[in-house]
């Protein structure tokens, strides 16, 4: 993986996010994320680095908290560290998301990526069956919610 974030991040210009994905799908060790966070940063110093499924109940714990209950500061978990937002497409956070988390006993300023899918699925098309879009009002709510946050 190093490699070829190296050859991506060092030949297509100016990068200014990237999301690790698939943490459910190995050991959080496995990732190296201190190191490739750090490789990533010396590459692209500007450059934003989330990783999803980011925040779990107590440390060491792979039980993953749902972005809709996070409202509480420092009660939950963050197993990739370092991170400079979290996600979880395609849900969304709760308007009091609280966006402190612990790592190592020390509270962190973590702020949530939303990936505002049409459905509450990832995605509403490639399937049998199309699944139903979100309510306009979900949809106005968490606009109006995104616009206050921006400008605080």
């Amino acid at each position: 993986m190093s490699g070829q974030l190296t050859e991506l991040l060092s030949n297509y210009g100016p990068i200014c996010e990237l999301w690790f994905d698939g943490g459910w799908d190995k050991p959080v060790a496995d990732w190296q994320l201190p190191r490739l966070y750090a490789e990533v940063k010396k590459l692209q110093p500007h450059c934003a680095v989330g990783v999803n499924h980011t925040i779990v109940n107590a440390p060491n714990s792979r039980k993953h908290i749902l972005p809709d209950s996070m409202i509480v500061d420092n009660k939950y978990y963050m197993q990739y560290f370092p991170s400079d937002f979290r996600l979880w497409d395609p849900k969304i956070a709760h308007q009091n998301d609280k966006k402190q988390y612990i790592h190592d006993n020390q509270s962190y300023y973590l702020p949530f990526e939303h990936t505002v899918c049409l459905s509450k699925a990832w995605n509403w098309f490639q399937k049998k069956d199309p699944l139903p879009v979100r309510d306009l009002d979900e949809l106005e709510e968490f606009s109006i919610g995104a616009r206050q946050t921006a400008t605080l």
